[in-house]
């Protein structure tokens, strides 16, 4: 080890741990704003923040969410786009693909559906 470095040499604990506590200090404090932004929305928009979040596993199950809702009391067309909306944001949800499914059936469309 070289002399100019031996000042740094005992103060290399003290320097990490100085700083894995800022690193810890950040990521608490953008979580916390985060998620008092998802809490203070109204739930019809929470899907809008997931997607500005760029949260696409979020905003995929929120759009599967709103789909299935939709189904659920006959709204076949809005819940089909949201159940596209969450294949579009990730394009492996099988139970997207599923709802998607269900409303196709529902509309009569059952050979579409099996694609």
């Amino acid at each position: 080890m070289s002399p100019e470095l031996g000042w740094l040499a005992g103060r290399r604990a003290v320097i990490c741990a100085a700083l894995a506590i800022v690193m810890a200090l950040g990521f608490a404090v953008v979580g916390w704003r985060e998620g008092r932004a998802w809490l203070r929305a109204p739930r019809d928009e929470r899907h809008v923040l997931a997607v500005r979040q760029r949260s696409d596993f979020r905003a995929g199950e929120v759009f599967y969410r709103r789909g299935a809702a939709f189904l659920s009391k006959g709204e076949l067309k809005t819940a089909a786009d949201e159940f596209r909306a969450a294949q579009a944001v990730d394009r492996w949800s099988a139970a997207a693909r599923y709802g998607l499914g269900m409303v196709l059936e529902r509309e009569g469309r059952g050979e579409e559906a099996v694609k």
